[in-house]
């Protein structure tokens, strides 16, 4: 039952949602699906509930002298009771989302072995499940993104440690299956290469056929002297492209372009 309008206040009450703007509007209130009620006994003891659990349990206020503000009082104090509840959660999950990247980072900070990128992979990913899990302004797409590029890049650092710390790359050869002096440049309109004389500076360009098959291609840069093998040599991963869309992980020759000692794997015949 709801209590009457008097000093003894004793009774449950069952506070309306805000918003109602005549008696047949009002709705009990209802915070994540669970009713708001309140009862206050003889003594002025209050207790607050939402659902079946205590959000209050104390002295009324001395200046509720009235069922009317007893109500007011009780759907107040729920809805502070559910926001500062709902702000701790946040600041809690704002603290485990931090403590992820910041793991993350000095994990990637320290990481030389393929057990080491691994763990850093690890725990970008687990950083990027915090993220999506809180799905706010202040730590959304953007940080998910971010984290799922690190762990990408760390995934691709492993396996070159497990490589031996190498990687495969186009190389440049001549009619006679011999490493030509030249580094892959990404042009405007596409891969060319550069071709490097005995002090390393330019001394011509190359351009790859861009025919649709492997043999017509093989065949239209032989016709200019050339073919485009593969290589074994040093690298390391970076992130690599022009924007949101394009970023992504690949591995880089930490030589320059160009090795003598690099470790033929087909001499493009």
């Amino acid at each position: 039952m709801n209590a009457t309008a008097t000093n003894d206040l004793t009774g449950y009450y069952y506070p309306s949602a805000p918003g109602a703007r005549t008696w047949r509007e009002a709705r009990d209130l209802y915070i994540n699906g669970k009713r708001v009620s309140a009862h206050v006994a003889g003594d002025r003891h209050a207790t607050v509930f939402i659902g079946g659990e205590i959000v209050f349990e104390g002295a009324l206020p001395t200046e509720i002298i009235t069922s009317g503000q007893a109500q007011t009082w009780a759907r107040d104090t729920a809805l502070d009771a559910a926001a500062n509840e709902a702000a701790a959660v946040d600041a809690a999950e704002a603290i485990v989302a931090e403590a992820a990247g910041t793991i993350a980072a000095e994990l990637s900070a320290t990481a030389t072995t393929a057990a080491e990128h691994r763990a850093a992979a690890a725990a970008f990913t687990k950083a990027q499940h915090v993220s999506a899990e809180r799905a706010d302004e202040a730590d959304g797409a953007l940080s998910q993104w971010a984290h799922g590029l690190n762990a990408a890049e760390h995934h691709l650092a492993a396996e070159i440690a497990e490589d031996g710390g190498k990687a495969e790359f186009a190389g440049l050869f001549d009619l006679n299956g011999n490493l030509v002096p030249a580094v892959r440049v990404d042009g405007r309109y596409g891969w060319y290469w550069k071709l490097l004389d005995g002090r390393g500076r330019t001394a011509g360009l190359f351009n790859e056929s861009k025919a649709k098959t492997a043999d017509r291609r093989r065949a239209a840069d032989a016709r200019k002297g050339y073919y485009v093998g593969r290589v074994r040599v040093a690298a390391r991963a970076v992130l690599a492209g022009g924007g949101i869309g394009t970023v992504m992980p690949r591995a880089e020759r930490i030589d320059g372009g160009y090795s003598a000692a690099a470790i033929v794997v087909d001499n493009g015949q």
